[in-house]
């Protein structure tokens, strides 16, 4: 992918998905999020605020496990600050792990950081990898399934000579 290339795709994700700087309509969307009683206003305030914390670290390269290190952080603050106001009944990893890395993406595509390692995994993704969707919903997926769509992922962009994030650009586009 040449470098124009790559920025007219991260110019088309910001100009599309204006909201992506939160990461919270990409985790939301199409999937039941919040029980009856809960406080949606203090949840997605409480959830910006973490994620933007969170992101802060990505000013330099991050590794894969500090990643998945900050994915579990965010998800353990949720559930701890908010017990019993999810639908599935917690805060799950993949909506921690799809809303941090949307904000990343947008914060990579915007120019403020470096690459991101990971992308956000969801149905678009697990699709163009070949994942049946009768095993694999994004919105279910655990550390443990994102671990393996991850290593499918990579071996997939590798094969395609592209880094993650740039593979999932042209699939997202």
């Amino acid at each position: 992918m040449t470098q124009q290339e790559e920025l007219r795709l991260k110019n088309q994700f910001i100009d599309d998905n204006p909201h992506a700087c939160r990461g919270l309509k990409a985790a939301t969307a199409h999937i039941k999020t919040y029980t009856a009683n809960a406080d949606k206003t203090a949840i997605k305030t409480a959830w910006v605020d973490e994620i933007n914390e969170i992101a802060g670290r990505y000013s330099g390269e991050r590794t894969l496990e500090e990643y998945v290190n900050d994915v579990r952080e965010l998800q353990t603050y949720m559930n701890d600050r908010f017990p019993d106001s999810f639908y599935e009944g917690e805060f799950s990893f993949a909506r921690a792990q799809k809303s941090l890395s949307v904000v990343l993406k947008y914060r990579w595509c915007h120019g403020d950081i470096v690459m991101p390692l990971a992308c956000p995994i969801d149905r678009k993704v697990l699709h163009h990898m070949g994942c049946p969707f009768d095993t694999w919903n994004w919105a279910e997926m655990t550390e443990d399934q994102f671990s393996c769509a991850y290593a499918r992922l990579r071996e997939v962009a590798a094969n395609m000579q592209l880094s993650i994030a740039q593979l999932e650009l042209i699939w997202f586009a």
